[in-house]
């Protein structure tokens, strides 16, 4: 009977729709694996990786995050930039880092290194963001992960530029536990 045909329908589509749903929920769980949403560096008041990773406080625990960049510029010119994320217990590797003047404002362009380490995540309020690529979390890896990239410097001289960046030192459980995230 008609009926009956519709209202299995109705039972298998919403089905086929739980199940799709239990089948995205992992995926939306684990793909900040790939890169943490724009605005997480903890500067100019933004929120850091704590967010997400809520174990332990910022800045706590034997490890670091360090940006190697140049000391001056010269307007437009393009410079090799280093984020080294250390911890001695973990085994698991993340950061995000903006270029802005100090009013704030993006300061040049950002440019992802060429062995697949690094990303650029989305923009939020106009600000550039780069950040580990799945790859670049290297899990397993002990001690500590390099991060290189490029930043542009802005095509007129702009001031001093402030250089935010957090790092996830991560134990590699595949979840946001057990994590220590430095500024």
């Amino acid at each position: 009977n008609w009926e009956d045909f519709i209202m299995l329908r109705k039972q298998n589509g919403l089905s086929v729709y739980f199940l799709f749903s239990l089948l995205l929920v992992p995926a939306i769980i684990v793909a900040r694996s790939g890169g943490p949403p724009g605005g997480v560096t903890g500067g100019f008041g933004e929120g850091n990786c704590t967010q997400c990773h809520r174990t332990n406080p910022v800045n706590t625990g034997a490890g670091s995050v360090a940006i190697s960049s140049p000391a001056a510029y010269v307007p437009g010119s393009y410079y090799p930039i280093r984020v080294s994320v250390r911890h001695p217990d973990q085994r698991r590797w993340g950061f995000e880092m903006s270029a802005r003047t100090e009013g704030g404002q993006q300061a040049g362009s950002l440019f992802v290194g060429a062995d697949g380490y690094t990303a650029l995540t989305q923009e939020s309020n106009g600000i550039q963001y780069v950040a580990h690529s799945l790859l670049g979390t290297r899990n397993g890896t002990p001690n500590g992960a390099d991060f290189n990239f490029f930043w542009r410097a802005p095509v007129a001289a702009a001031g001093s530029i402030v250089l935010n960046a957090a790092g996830n030192a991560a134990n590699g459980n595949e979840n946001n536990t057990g994590d220590f995230i430095y500024t």
